[in-house]
């Protein structure tokens, strides 16, 4: 029997950011449903146990010239959907579905490295024109995308947490501030960084929770330790701490404070679109130092003002709820 539409799993040896966790938890769904697909992936890769039986390696090739060659030799005379969570596609196939997660490079090139945002201000328009169907991570993302290229996104796919994901039994809240990512000029890191003693003689300990990507720029006057944590040490320190921060600039939707909010943590938050839309009247919001100077004063007292979102809320921003929408746009083609 014919494949009904295939992944580009080329995301499966990729470092986990929220863009890749967002494709690994979406394919879950996917598998989960019994649907008739391949993921398909260089010859050096091996998948998950969960996902070896779905799994295609074509090509021999790696990276993104994979992408461009291999897999595109592979899907072009198929004529069914590729599904490509991760930003990129196969330029020149003409049914491919791509997950656009911010268009961070078009607001501001310098945060990235020259290399990275070239090809990405080459390959993005190409392929959001392109494409079938162009699917979004938030309404703000969408807004982007409308606004910039003229075209409207198909649908919003909200991130979620991952399924395998189980509340920390035993731990307790500790007066604690975690900042999680990879620390470069639009995460202004430095932003909450420079007021970590303000933050102690608030009685909080400020911790950052992250690791390096040579495609951002880094933060100038970052000199917080960054600690490197696996899936576990993460949820960890998110079940550990009452508060999780972020100053950002931009986002697409900022993935490490829905995880925080399931463990339990309030967002402190920078005062923009995506976060307003995404964690609406669930945090507490700054738009410069000062801003944020006042909420530390009064941190103590602002955990004990934490709200809790409702189960519509939490399903609304769940895998399993955008896995069924995706599904329902591949039932229609």
């Amino acid at each position: 029997m014919d494949n009904a539409f295939f992944v580009n799993g080329r995301f499966f040896g990729q470092r986990i950011t929220g863009v890749q966790r967002h494709a690994y938890e979406l394919t879950k769904v996917l598998a989960s449903k019994g649907l008739r697909f391949k993921i398909l992936t260089p010859q050096n890769l091996e998948l998950p146990e969960e996902f070896g039986h779905l799994q295609c390696a074509v090509g021999k090739r790696e990276g993104t010239i994979w992408e461009q060659t291999d897999l595109y030799s592979f899907v072009q005379d198929k004529g069914v959907p590729l599904l490509n969570f991760c930003n990129t596609a196969p330029i020149r196939y003409h049914r491919n579905w791509v997950t656009i997660h911010d268009l961070g490079v078009f607001v501001n090139s310098a945060w990235f490295s020259r290399k990275f945002s070239a090809w990405y201000k080459y390959l993005m328009p190409r392929i959001i024109k392109k494409a079938e169907c162009i699917l979004t991570v938030s309404q703000t993302i969408g807004g982007d995308i409308s606004e910039r290229f003229g075209r409207e996104a198909d649908a919003v796919l909200y991130n979620g947490v991952p399924s395998n994901w189980a509340q920390v039994e035993g731990t307790i809240k500790e007066n604690v501030v975690l900042m999680v990512g990879t620390p470069s000029s639009r995460k202004r890191f430095e932003l909450v960084t420079v007021l970590a003693d303000e933050f102690a003689a608030a009685g909080f300990r400020l911790v950052v929770v992250g690791e390096r990507d040579r495609n951002l720029k880094a933060s100038s006057s970052n000199e917080q330790e960054v600690f490197k944590v696996d899936d576990e040490g993460l949820r960890s320190w998110y079940a550990r701490s009452k508060f999780v921060i972020s100053a950002s600039d931009f986002e697409g939707f900022n993935l490490p404070i829905l995880e925080g909010m399931y463990f339990g943590c309030q967002p402190l938050l920078s005062d923009i679109p995506v976060h307003r839309e995404i964690y609406g009247d669930f945090a507490l919001y700054f738009s410069n130092a000062e801003s944020l100077r006042n909420i530390i004063e009064k941190l103590g007292e602002k955990f004990a003002d934490i709200k809790h979102p409702p189960e519509t809320w939490w399903k609304e921003r769940s895998y399993e709820e955008s896995g069924n929408k995706l599904i329902g746009l591949l039932n229609k083609t």
